[in-house]
Parts: C-alpha cells; sequence; structure tokens
C-alpha cells in the first residue's frame, strides 16, 4: 500500500508537496498508517508512506499532521484523520477510498474575511479520484476564532451530492483574528475524514 498526502493546493486544482532544504527543517510533519489499530508506517520528513500489508480486509485509519508556521503566513497548520476499509484489488491497482473536503469561502478581498460580516463557506465531500463513488451521509462543520481554543457548530444547508453550504456569523469575526475550520464527514461505505485547519484565512 502507498499512500501520499499533497498538502498544496492552488485556485486551478494543482496539487503540491511540503519540501524545504533547510537543516534542521523549519517545518514540522508527520504521517502515520495503521491497520486495525496497530501502526504499520510512519514518517517525519517526507508526505509519502509505503507498507506491506495483508490481502485481507481490514479497517485503516491515516494520520496527517504539518506545522508549516515558520515558512507559510496562513493555513499554515492542519490535522487530518481517515479511516476505510481496504482490501487487496482484484486488479493489479486500486485506489484507497479516502474522502476529501474541499473548502471554498467567500472572502472580501486581500485573501482575509472583512471584521463584522458574514463569510459564506461551500463545502465539497467526495472521495479520492480514481476510488468508487459512495454517497456521503454526514458532513459536519466547525468555526473557531481563537486557534481552536473553543469551536462553533456552523448550520449546513445541503445543495447536492457531497455539497454543503454554511454562513459564519459575521458578527463573531473581529478584525485582527484569524478563523479556523474543522471539519468531519462520513459516506455509506463508512470512509471518514476529520479535518482541523489552523487559521485557514485571516480577518482583516
Amino acid at each position: 500500500m502507498f499512500v501520499s498526502v499533497a498538502d498544496l493546493e492552488d485556485t486551478g486544482l494543482h496539487n503540491g508537496y511540503m519540501f524545504e532544504f533547510n537543516e534542521p527543517p523549519l517545518v514540522e510533519q508527520a504521517l502515520r498508517l495503521y491497520r486495525n489499530g496497530r501502526l504499520l508506517a510512519s514518517s517525519t520528513t517526507e508526505p509519502f508512506l509505503q507498507a506491506t500489508v495483508r490481502p485481507a480486509g481490514a479497517r485503516y485509519r491515516l494520520e496527517r499532521d504539518l506545522d508549516a508556521d515558520p515558512v507559510l503566513a496562513m493555513a499554515d497548520r492542519s490535522r487530518t484523520r481517515w479511516w476505510f476499509d481496504s482490501a487487496a484489488p482484484a486488479d493489479e491497482f486500486a485506489t484507497l477510498p479516502l474522502l476529501e473536503v474541499d473548502y471554498d469561502a467567500t472572502l472580501g478581498g486581500r485573501n482575509g474575511a472583512v471584521a463584522g460580516q458574514p463569510v459564506t463557506v461551500d463545502l465539497n465531500v467526495h472521495r479520492s479520484q480514481g476510488a468508487a463513488e459512495s454517497r456521503v451521509v454526514a458532513t459536519y462543520l466547525w468555526f473557531s476564532t481563537d486557534d481552536g481554543g473553543t469551536w462553533t457548530r456552523v448550520r449546513l444547508r445541503r445543495l447536492g451530492p457531497g455539497r454543503y453550504r454554511g454562513v459564519l456569523p459575521g458578527g463573531r469575526l473581529a478584525p485582527g483574528s484569524f478563523v479556523s475550520l474543522r471539519a468531519w464527514a462520513r459516506d455509506a461505505g463508512n470512509s471518514r475524514i476529520r479535518q482541523v485547519l489552523t487559521r485557514a484565512f485571516p480577518v482583516r
């Protein structure tokens, strides 16, 4: 089994990996893979893992931690957990059924929210491209303005399969603060994701 996590993505949906040549590294990262609760492989230097696994079906958990605060101005810390079931594929290769959450926040300019004005956040929850499709059955979203010290749940409106919309109240967005986001989702195939994005965007 081979897994990799692209921590960066631009508006053109081009993925990128966090590499650096500092010694010691400025960015702290960790990637861990578990099978039925047992650690199979881990890395603190690269966003890639490869492990030999038994062909029988099992429950897996993948964990990704990233702290790029020394090199990124915002959206610099993330903590993601995936749960999924997998067995040896009938063909030579198969894409793992990992859930992904795409965030689209309507900001007021300068890559930030405008203090006192509400922010619309659209979510698109889906499995990784190439994996067997599965209906999303539950999605939740929270936000924080104190780096995750306290969280407020956001009411979500379903727009379509795997697509949701929530509104962050403007009265909670003070100038000079940052908005952090936390999402949790599950599909009909019991794939799950829990993700925390610390300082996802600033409030101007």
